[in-house]
């Protein structure tokens, strides 16, 4: 028992600045924290007087009790083993104490005290603690007791993962494990609940104790999904979803009982509960050996999912809309649309009646000569205004089951698709099915797109004609959806549509009887697209984007209609709803290039996105959607956007100047600005990637290179290299790299000085940077061989490191155990396959450095089921080599003897180690 008692003025002096943070005055909180940092020079044993004020300070309120933790707990965190060793007996033998507090708020936060010294100083720091742990939750007469020490057991399994696998194999969970499995049916709901959460995280940690009783947790987790406490339920649902992944073949002894149970709780009145049930099916999708026992519930399954697919009444009060119930011209604005396009006199396909006025005499960008009505950029609450969907953004049942019928229609496709026509064939057939049914009946058509599309293409005919009378469904939901679905199809659509009524061209015969026609559906879209409604809107322009890029030669014939659409929209759309019309635009640069840089063509794009531009500051974060698209524009059409290009240049420029100029430290310092007040990075980079593709697009226009010469953008650049954001500098060397391509004589008076910056940005933490660093110095070598000559070897060196385990040895200390710890958690099996290659070849090549991790290597080796051969004989030579050398340390007997026999199995059958 430690004898350190607190002095009576620094304990007062420590109490009130605890009682002072808790006032919520800005200048105040910054004097205490000041404090705080003198205190912890001064006093050395300050963290013995915050853990006395948690746990026994009585005198003082609950609340200043909490605080005192909270610092505790940061103190801890920030500091090095060498300051805290002096302390670290007092704080630990408090905490415990601590535990045992009537107070759950204490006893709360010695439990995050506990779980920040495990994080900070390893489970090694405190061998015991789960033993200590263990004796507490036995006291069997002290509810109170167990709930702290169950509270503090799960946080450290929430918190501290990746410490306890690195760790775990001296520690014995057997006790504590089957003590948790008892308490699964305790009285007290509270201890009931602390248990099951508690072994849901040694699932998580794939622990071998836990292996042993892993049958015995699923009986237990069946006889509680009949219970009555919805909270229980949701995590049996949660549990079942985890073992399925990591002990799925014991999971098949009981798969019967477990797919009834799930089936039950799907219907539980608490939406919490029936959507952690629903996830179940995904999970259950990706195992293999599991498919055929699900085939007899299909029936049954498959009409819970759709049921489940209903917006539910409240998500219906969510959806609220005031033109819900109209006729369909008043939902929309293609009648305004037709009345304007009427004075061009343009027919449906986009030819000329009386021409189109292609008057470009003057390519300097100002207000006149825009063509576009910079009042519609005004959101102002008028009648006119787009309608708000209110629709709930987060994931939901409806959600979670529509995912399910996508991933099981892929598993089991015909054979679902059998079960799911029934419903189909009601809700095409009965008139006075709402259109909650009929939404949640479309929804389900999309979701068996992909595992269903053989079986349901001979429906499709009858299927497409439903969905076109859906897209001018009164109900704004009924239309979004109607527009996703039809996107979901539109590759088979592409290929086997008619072009219209009066064509034979497809492949597919049994189109031919149908009004659904490749120009039928395309004009639909487009329809949709000028919704008053953001949600239709977007669904539209995403339905739009993709059947544009499947449908490249059908779709350019239409190519004008698709863009006085977008002209038009820009018009009628809300600022903060124009993405959707962006992504067309991005999917149009992208597929039809060629046709797009007609000037009369470009004017219609142009036009509405200059406008936008002129109404925009520099710094409103409309401008970066805004930019991004234009730069596809640059990078796609080149000539046919040169007529706008000194003008964005221009802008562009303007933005990494102030940048620059005001981000320099001299500023900084001379004017007093702090980092909160420098403009948002984002503009920075995305102007950069903004003069990037207009140079791409224009690599042989004189116009850029004068540009370039003017503004000296090579010196510019070294300035922005000198930047400490990494995503300037990513940028920045993408930039770099292009005007080597394009223009690389002008690199010529600055190049031996950002030589040496890009190979400095070879050793980036950040993978972007160092792969636009490698890029760069490629595209500089093609030019300025001779100057890089200097910098061959240091190149080749940053390069080898990149590539080669061997240059790391002297790093591996850093990062080695959450290494170790991370390699556990990945779950695709190339991806887990090649990580622990790579693993052994760090190791081969740094065997002298690494040896002090092997507690780290083999817990990693032995949690890793069933490797490769190669795989194996690769941990079985590494296995030997710490073996020989534990022998000659005479380490090797202590750390044998402490390992489970369970490791000790696995270590003499699959590496003849003993």
């Amino acid at each position: 028992m430690n004898k350190w008692k607190p002095n009576k003025e620094i304990l007062n002096e420590v109490e009130n600045l605890i009682e002072e943070s808790k006032k919520p005055n800005t200048k105040i909180q910054k004097n205490i924290l000041n404090k705080m940092k003198e205190m912890n020079l001064n006093i050395p044993d300050l963290n013995n007087y915050l853990a006395f004020i948690v746990c026994l300070y009585q005198e003082t309120s609950i609340t200043n009790r909490r605080n005192a933790g909270l610092i505790l707990k940061n103190n801890i965190l920030q500091t090095q083993m060498k300051d805290f060793q002096n302390v670290i007996e007092y704080v630990k033998e408090q905490m415990i104490i601590g535990i045992s507090d009537p107070e759950p708020k204490i006893q709360q936060s010695c439990g995050i005290v506990i779980s920040s010294i495990i994080q900070n100083f390893g489970i090694r720091i405190w061998p015991n603690l789960f033993d200590l742990l263990y004796q507490m939750i036995q006291e069997n007469q002290n509810q109170s007791l167990i709930i702290g020490s169950l509270d503090c057991i799960l946080k450290i399994l929430e918190d501290q993962k990746n410490v306890i696998k690195t760790e775990f194999m001296e520690q014995n969970f057997e006790l504590l494990i089957q003590k948790l499995l008892n308490y699964l049916h305790h009285e007290n709901k509270t201890i009931q609940n602390l248990s099951l959460s508690s072994l849901i995280e040694f699932t998580l940690l794939n622990e071998y104790s836990l292996s042993k009783q892993i049958e015995n947790f699923i009986h237990n987790l069946i006889v509680l999904a009949q219970g009555e406490n919805d909270k229980i339920k949701r995590k049996v649902c949660h549990a079942f979803n985890l073992l399925l992944t990591h002990y799925s073949v014991v999971v098949e002894k009981y798969i019967n009982e477990i797919i009834e149970s799930i089936m039950k709780m799907m219907e539980n009145d608490d939406p919490k509960v029936s959507l952690e049930a629903c996830e179940f099916w995904f999970f259950f999708s990706q195992i293999e050996h599991l498919k055929h026992h699900l085939v007899p519930f299909l029936e049954q399954l498959i009409p819970r999912l759709l049921e489940s697919m209903v917006f539910t009444s409240l998500d219906i009060q969510l959806t609220s809309n005031q033109l819900d119930g109209e006729n369909f011209e008043k939902f929309n604005f293609y009648s305004e649309f037709i009345e304007e396009r009427s004075k061009t006199k343009t027919s449906l396909n986009g030819k000329e009646k009386e021409g189109i006025s292609t008057n470009n005499q003057n390519n300097k960008i100002n207000d006149e000569n825009t063509g576009f009505d910079g009042k519609q950029l005004e959101d102002e609450d008028d009648e006119d205004d787009l309608i708000e969907d209110d629709v709930n953004g987060e994931w939901n049942l409806r959600k979670s089951a529509a995912n399910a019928i996508e991933k099981l229609s892929v598993v089991y496709q015909d054979e679902l698709f059998g079960h799911l026509l029934p419903y189909l064939e009601h809700i095409l057939e009965d008139e006075q099915v709402g259109w909650e049914h009929k939404e949640a009946a479309i929804l389900s058509i999309g979701a068996i797109s992909e595992g269903c599309l053989s079986a349901i293409s001979q429906h499709l005919p009858k299927l497409m004609v439903f969905l076109a009378e859906c897209l001018k469904h009164p109900h704004h939901l009924v239309r979004v959806i109607s527009c996703w679905t039809i996107s979901r199809y539109i590759d088979f659509l592409a290929v086997n549509l008619n072009y219209n009524s009066n064509s034979n061209d497809n492949q597919n015969q049994s189109f031919q009887n149908t009004s659904f026609t490749f120009e039928n559906v395309l004009k639909d879209l487009l329809i949709c697209a000028m919704d008053r409604i953001a949600s239709v809107q977007n669904a539209a322009c995403s339905a739009l984007a993709i059947f544009i890029r499947s449908s490249q030669e059908k779709i350019s014939s239409f190519l004008q209609d698709i863009l006085e659409m977008i002209n038009f929209s820009f018009q009628k759309y809300k600022k903060k709803n124009y993405k959707p019309l962006y992504l067309v635009i991005t999917a149009l640069c992208e597929t039809l290039d060629t046709e797009l840089s007609r000037t009369e063509l470009m004017k219609l794009i142009m036009d509405p996105l200059v406008q936008i531009a002129q109404s925009v500051s520099d710094e409103d974060d409309d401008l970066i959607p805004l930019f991004q698209t234009l730069g596809y524009i640059a990078s796609n059409i080149g000539a046919g956007f040169e007529p706008y290009l000194e003008y964005f240049w221009k802008r562009s420029l303007k933005i990494i100047d102030s940048y620059v100029i005001v981000n320099s430290t001299q500023n900084l310092e001379n004017f007093g600005i702090t980092k909160d007040d420098l403009p948002d990075k984002i503009f920075m980079f995305t102007s950069l990637e903004f003069l990037a593709s207009i140079i791409e697009g224009a690599s042989t226009n004189e116009t850029v290179r004068n540009l370039m010469i003017s503004d000296n953008l090579p010196s510019l650049l070294f300035s922005v290299l000198s930047d400490p954001e990494e995503d300037i500098i990513q940028s920045a060397l993408a930039l770099l790299g292009v005007v080597a391509i394009n223009n690389s004589d002008l690199l010529q008076l600055h190049i031996k000085q950002e030589i040496p910056l890009l190979v400095f940005f070879l050793k980036s933490q950040n993978l972007s940077v160092r792969q636009n660093s490698c890029w760069a110095i490629g595209k500089v070598c093609f030019t300025f061989h001779n100057l890089l000559v200097p910098y061959v070897e240091h190149i080749l060196e940053e390069l080898q490191a990149i590539i080669s385990a061997s240059p790391c040895s002297y790093f591996v200390q850093n990062f080695f155990d959450q290494w170790s710890a991370l390699l556990r958690e990945i779950k695709n099996k190339q991806d887990k396959l090649t990580a622990h290659f790579g693993f052994c070849k760090l190791i081969n090549n740094n065997i002298s450095v690494v040896v002090s991790y092997y507690e780290s290597i083999f817990a990693t080796i032995l949690f890793y089921q069933f490797p490769s051969l190669e795989l194996l004989m690769e941990f079985k030579d590494i296995l030997f080599q710490l073996q020989q050398l534990l022998i000659e340390v005479g380490e090797w007997d202590s750390f044998y003897n402490n390992i489970n026999e369970e490791y000790r199995a696995i270590l003499l059958n699959n590496y003849d180690i003993k």
